[in-house]
């Protein structure tokens, strides 16, 4: 997460951390890699096919969020505000 901070004759103070609440942050490096991480949402996906729910990372969720950033890169690319629905 990254810290807000100011500005000094430097450039900008901001600094990242750690999200306390990320659920990954027991993990060790490689259960946080690219492969790890794809089959547990493969894993979650089949899953929920067996149990008839929605996956945790389900196709709508993926799509909105999606929506979200391209709408805020277009709207920062513009100097504009961006409204949600």
């Amino acid at each position: 997460m990254l810290k807000a901070g100011g500005w000094t004759a430097q450039g900008r103070t901001s600094e990242w951390r750690l999200w306390e609440q990320d659920p990954s942050l027991h993990l060790g490096d490689a259960e946080r890699g690219f492969t790890a991480a794809n089959k547990r949402v493969v894993d979650d996906w089949l899953a929920a096919i067996r149990e008839s729910r929605e996956p945790v990372c389900s196709g709508t969720a993926a799509m909105r969020a999606l929506e979200m950033a391209m709408a805020v890169s277009l709207r920062a690319s513009r100097a504009a505000a961006c409204r949600f629905r």
